[in-house]
């Protein structure tokens, strides 16, 4: 009884022993293979990303220096993702890329790129001149260019700054909400190596008959220029012309809306005060020039 009992727990622990060994053996094929698995995915993860490829830019033939990118000159192409550059441009970028000059040697079939291009030059202005009008450049210092704040396409009035006699000096209104063309050689945008507030001359738009005006008015005085509201286009008349007229609104000699004093004309050696002429409002389209002599 005893030999039966022992053998009978011999067994017991055997089968428990290969029954654990089973088991483990289980566990160790499932955690190997779970294993084995996500190695294969991560493989393929890599696999598949070294083989993505990206539609680009690139140059159909070879590129020498200062050549003009041209239709015939580009082309697109499916390039590996790990071989490319981050700032590659894509084939939308063809129409941007048209007309500018290479700056350096580029192979065949190389990606492009926006530093591989010099910047596309500022439009010619006799380009932005609609038919019938003039290009006027005046020279200008920092005040009359309004310390570099004027921009191209901004209005300005135009006034013409001259002597009458010795002691009197003038001022017309020569022409109003004139379109400035350029500030210096900054014409559209911002193309030109030369800052927007470094300008001796600006340019303006104007037709041949103010373009005579302004030559004229330069030969014999100075012309001054104001900057006005992009939106304001109503034309305005001159009131004060000339030096005597400064201090008029100061002493309260002659205040607006009040008459002129009475006008003593001596004849035959006996004064008398007679009327003062009355002043006759005159339209702006009597004058060429917006209502001015």
């Amino acid at each position: 009884m005893k030999i039966s009992a022992f053998l009978a727990g011999g067994v017991r622990s055997n089968l428990l022993l290969g029954a654990a060994a089973l088991l483990a053996a289980t566990a160790a094929f499932l955690l190997a293979k779970h294993y084995l698995a996500s190695q294969a995915v991560l493989l393929e993860q890599q696999f598949a990303q070294r083989l993505q490829t990206r539609q680009v830019l690139v140059a159909a033939k070879p590129l020498a220096s200062g050549d003009v990118a041209a239709e015939g000159s580009l082309a697109r192409r499916d390039i590996p993702v790990s071989f490319l550059r981050s700032d590659a441009l894509d084939p939308q970028s063809a129409n941007r890329i048209a007309g500018r000059r290479v700056l350096h040697p580029i192979a065949a079939g190389d990606a492009l790129t926006e530093t591989d291009f010099a910047p596309r030059s500022a439009p010619a202005l006799s380009a932005l001149l609609p038919a019938g009008q003039r290009a006027f450049t005046v020279a200008v210092d920092e005040v009359a260019g309004q310390s570099g704040l004027l921009r191209a396409g901004d209005k300005v009035d135009v006034y013409w700054q001259h002597q009458r006699g010795s002691d009197v000096a003038m001022i017309t209104l020569l022409l109003q909400a004139v379109h400035v063309l350029a500030t210096g050689r900054q014409v559209a945008g911002p193309t030109s190596a030369v800052s927007a507030t470094e300008f001796s001359t600006i340019t303006l738009q104007v037709d041949a008959d103010d373009a005579a005006r302004l030559i004229l008015a330069q030969r014999s005085g100075q012309l001054a220029l104001v900057l006005r509201g992009s939106a304001d286009t109503q034309q305005q008349l001159l009131k004060i012309r000339d030096s005597r007229q400064l201090t008029q609104r100061v002493t309260g000699t002659h205040s607006v809306g009040q008459p002129d004093p009475p006008l003593q004309v001596i004849v035959g050696g006996s004064g008398a005060a007679i009327a003062p002429l009355q002043n006759l409002p005159v339209s702006p389209q009597f004058f060429s020039n917006g209502g001015l002599p």
